[in-house]
């Protein structure tokens, strides 16, 4: 006869079966979304990784192209003195057996334009190396007020350089036609001459000043799409986390 006990002598524990027991009261499918959600931080894990990479290597560039615009600025500034400052110089001429001026009548809004480029982003390079450095300026990465501000001073830096750059050349073509010297046209012209001014180096100066400027300003074009790149993809790791919310700047 069944006593009051035979209900327990069958139960799962008895047999060790407790856990094929349990896993039935689970509903199906279950364990792959558990494992499914596993999966996904480590799917997400690279995101913050890569932000910093990128970070890096904008801060990389922008020190390359905060170096370029200080050398440009310091080769220009060179320029002007040496003109400001020997314009008024004869030296004289075998040919004519006179005493000729130095410089022809130079236009010298190309160097001052150039100035004017490199110490704006001079200004703005310091500034965006600052706030990664300073601790109560890097928690304001993330916000949209700061990747506003990272869009407009790059189209900023860009305009300016890219005005500079065409500008300076453009006085250089028509140094060459002979329409209108600046310092560019007018120092490679004379680098054979011989005397108190340094011709050449000016020359050479010039030269370095306009591709300097081309290799910032694409610096400054990667710069930019690394951001955007970078911010679209920590974008995408909030959108799949919820919780990293790094915007690098």
């Amino acid at each position: 006869m069944a006593s009051s006990y035979e209900p327990f002598r069958n139960h799962p524990n008895r047999d060790g079966d407790y856990g094929d027991a349990a896993e039935k009261l689970i509903a199906p499918g279950a364990h792959e979304r558990n494992n499914s959600r596993s999966y996904l931080p480590e799917r997400h894990k690279t995101g913050p990784g890569k932000a910093t990479r990128g970070k890096h290597a904008r801060v990389g560039l922008r020190v390359i192209a905060l170096i370029f615009a200080i050398t440009i600025l310091g080769v220009q500034a060179h320029s002007a003195y040496v003109w400001l400052s020997t314009r008024n110089n004869t030296h004289f001429n075998p040919t004519t057996k006179l005493n000729t001026r130095s410089w022809a009548i130079i236009d010298g809004w190309p160097t001052w334009v150039m100035i004017a480029a490199a110490v704006v982003a001079t200004v703005i390079q310091l500034s965006a190396l600052t706030s990664h450095l300073c601790v109560c300026l890097v928690d304001r990465h993330g916000s949209q007020v700061h990747a506003v501000g990272v869009y407009i001073s790059s189209a900023i830096l860009i305009a300016f350089w890219v005005a500079a750059m065409v500008y300076f050349k453009l006085a250089n073509y028509k140094g060459k036609d002979k329409k209108q010297w600046d310092i560019w046209t007018w120092s490679c012209h004379e680098r054979h001459v011989k005397g108190k001014i340094g011709w050449k180096a000016l020359c050479v100066e010039q030269k370095y000043t306009w591709f300097a400027s081309i290799v910032v300003v694409v610096i400054e074009i990667v710069v930019l799409l690394l951001f955007i790149y970078n911010r679209r993809g920590m974008k995408s790791v909030q959108a799949g986390q919820g919780k990293f919310s790094l915007i690098p700047s």
